[in-house]
């Protein structure tokens, strides 16, 4: 696949955000950091600071597997994608570096709700949902279900259907933080989550019996 170098180099900026975000406030940062917060929001779990540091590297690590994705891509399907291709990989690392920059913030601004996370969680989903049926049939993007790598066509079907819903259900997600109570937010969070998790499973599943039916 061609390099565009103005584009790896926007990506590379955005996988490294977390980390310049982490140099600017470093000195506000307390000396124990929330790391995990329970249902009500509350923080549970704490860490020295220093832990942000390895965590804010999670970026870098998304960028460099996507990177070498298309290369071990046996079917080369990745390559045809193009500038969708870069939408994927921009979108999934606005996600990573956007969560990461959220929760420094959080840290900082202890009168932020993390149930904010919510809105990032719901938009990342819905534009996802977005470029599915953009995702050629490959080993490493997109729904991989025995049904779908057995079928281009249960493939196309499958990431267009579940892309309707991921778009619906993550725009739900987002709008849930402004319409519902925050005790409720985690369980709708955790709830959605669960059914664009389990949706396409059963999607491809059908598909793939109306197809076997068909033939």
């Amino acid at each position: 696949m061609k390099t565009n170098i103005k584009q790896e180099i926007l990506l590379f900026f955005i996988a490294i955000l977390p980390f310049i975000f982490l140099f600017i406030v470093w000195n506000k940062l307390p000396q124990e950091v929330a790391i995990h917060y329970n249902f009500e929001g509350e923080a549970d779990r704490f860490s020295s600071k220093n832990s942000f540091i390895l965590l804010s590297g999670m970026g870098l690590f998304v960028y460099f597997m996507l990177l070498i994705v298309p290369a071990i891509d046996p079917k080369k399907q990745i390559e045809k994608m193009g500038n969708k291709f870069f939408m994927v990989k921009f979108i999934t690392l606005f996600l990573v570096s956007g969560i990461m920059c959220f929760i420094i913030y959080k840290t900082v601004n202890t009168d932020v709700p993390i149930q904010f996370m919510m809105v990032i969680l719901g938009l990342f989903f819905a534009a996802l949902g977005n470029y599915f049926q953009t995702i050629k049939p490959n080993y490493f993007l997109g729904i991989r279900t025995p049904w779908t790598l057995h079928s281009d066509e249960v493939w196309l079907k499958t990431h267009r259907k579940s892309g309707k819903i991921w778009i619906a259900g993550g725009l739900l997600m987002a709008l849930s933080y402004f319409i519902f109570p925050l005790q409720s937010s985690s369980i709708i969070m955790i709830s959605i989550t669960i059914i664009l998790a389990i949706a396409p499973i059963i999607l491809s599943y059908l598909f793939y019996k109306k197809e076997t039916l068909a033939n």
